[in-house]
């Protein structure tokens, strides 16, 4: 028993000897990506390594790529150990795909083993594409004949892929316009749907973003046209907020020097109508456009003036969408809220003590003591804050001059600074005594108009404010 436990051993010691060659290792594959609902770039080549030599034939039966849509189509290539698939054709963004590789392997040295891999990841970003969010008219609503659908998406649309995913029926010649974010659309019939008609449109699943993220869902909807008799009419013209085009909150009498002008209409019209129908005194030039159903905006290109009354008029060849016209012309006059600017006081600020004017523009000359450094501090308050770069622009147009007698020098500006917007310090060197029996006057003018003194907000002054000065010892 003893001798067989020996011959055992000795047996088991020569087989472990004899097979040295023979691998225990675990034999695997590795994936590229590897991590699990990773976010990769549009162009990129997916790969499988093998422990050594596949073969390939078999290997690439084993490998597949898929898509909500189903299996992804591609082409392999090898470069040694290493089998690669492209996408034929590329990823699209926002597609959740799935790399799998699954079943037996078999290398060429005969070896075989059972793999099994799967890797969820996405290109670009995660997540999926654009969604429409509304429609006007909504699923099954009623029409006028001239009346847009409109389509509003939750990010921007490629206009060409809309093109191609838009089926509307029956067949209609349109006009389509984007607004200025790509994500609301207009489609409107060239001349006019087709009364009492239905129409269905449908938005292919392709449709999508500018990176060529798709939908991935079909919209349908329809809409029954029926035409419309009804006059339209004014409802307001009223102040908006000149980037979002939504009302300020306040009348026409309330208007600031920046608002746009906001349209609002019982119905729809057509902005092209509106624009023929439209005048202003004095004339209010700009870009008109379509807000929203019932709504249009002016956006002025400069500022509405201060202190400048304006009448708007609307003529009644304004149109509906079905060719209805306004029952009666509109007018309405309105002035700017836009205040004053006015200055409330000039002050000489001297060593020890000051003197402060509030009454401008006549002819007495107020008397500042100038030592030998001829050096005049004035400070000055203003009713309406300025921005700083109208702060300095009035700073630049404010001019002291000699005046009397002719031989007097003008002064030359030291410093100027401005505190809060409203108070304006300035400093002038190169004022002179003059003589005893007459002395030196110097003016102080400061521009009006809203060229030299517009604040930023509209306010200006309306006329030139001056001050005479006299240095006489």
């Amino acid at each position: 028993m003893w001798r067989f436990r020996t011959s055992s051993a000795a047996a088991l010691a020569l087989l472990l000897c004899g097979c040295a060659l023979i691998s225990f290792e675990r034999l695997g594959v590795t994936v590229w990506p590897s991590e699990r609902e990773a976010i990769l770039p549009a162009a990129i080549s997916l790969w499988v390594e093998f422990p050594s030599s596949p073969d390939r034939p078999s290997a690439q039966r084993l490998f597949t790529l898929s898509s909500p849509d189903g299996q992804v189509s591609g082409d392999f290539h090898w470069n040694d150990r290493r089998m690669y698939f492209d996408p034929v054709p590329a990823l699209r963004p926002g597609v959740r795909y799935v790399l799998a590789f699954r079943g037996r392997v078999t290398l060429e040295n005969g070896q075989a083993f059972d793999a099994d891999e799967q890797v969820p990841f996405y290109v670009g970003h995660p997540g999926p594409g654009p969604a429409l969010l509304s429609s006007d008219p909504a699923d099954g609503g009623i029409v006028a004949v001239g009346r847009p659908l409109v389509l509003r998406f939750s990010a921007p649309i490629d206009a060409n892929s809309f093109a191609r995913e838009l089926d509307l029926q029956p067949s209609t010649e349109t006009l389509v316009t984007w607004d200025v974010s790509g994500r609301v659309v207009s489609i409107a019939p060239r001349d006019a749907w087709t009364n009492l008609a239905t129409y269905s449109w449908t938005i292919g699943k392709d449709m999508a973003a500018p990176d060529g993220t798709p939908m991935g869902i079909e919209y349908t909807g329809r809409f029954r046209v029926q035409a419309d008799s009804t006059a339209p009419t004014v409802i307001s013209i009223v102040p908006g907020i000149r980037t979002t085009l939504s009302p300020t909150g306040n009348d026409l009498d309330h208007a600031g020097a920046d608002d746009a002008l906001l349209f609002t209409f019982s119905e729809d019209v057509r902005t092209d109508s509106l624009s023929s129908a439209f005048a202003s005194t004095p004339a209010i030039k700009g870009t008109l456009l379509r807000v929203s159903a019932g709504v249009c905006a002016l956006i002025p290109d400069g500022r509405l003036v201060m202190g400048q009354q304006y009448t708007l008029r609307i003529a009644a060849t304004v149109e509906d969408l079905s060719g209805n016209k306004l029952a009666i012309p509109y007018e309405r006059s309105f002035t700017p809220d836009i205040p004053i600017q006015t200055v409330l006081s000039i002050k000489a600020v001297y060593a020890s003590t000051e003197d402060e004017w509030s009454v401008f523009n006549t002819l007495d000359a107020k008397p500042v003591p100038i030592d030998v450094t001829g050096i005049l501090h004035l400070v000055i308050r203003f009713a309406e804050p300025f921005s700083v770069e109208r702060g300095a622009k009035l700073v630049s147009a404010i001019t002291l001059d000699g005046f009397f007698p002719g031989s007097v020098a003008d002064p030359s500006i030291v410093s100027a600074l401005w505190t809060g917007g409203l108070t304006l310090s300035l400093v002038y060197a190169g004022l002179e005594k003059g003589a005893p029996e007459a002395g030196n006057y110097y003016k102080l003018t400061l521009p009006g108009g809203a060229t030299s003194s517009d604040n930023g907000s509209g306010s200006f002054l309306k006329e030139d404010v001056w001050l005479y000065f006299t240095t006489s010892p």
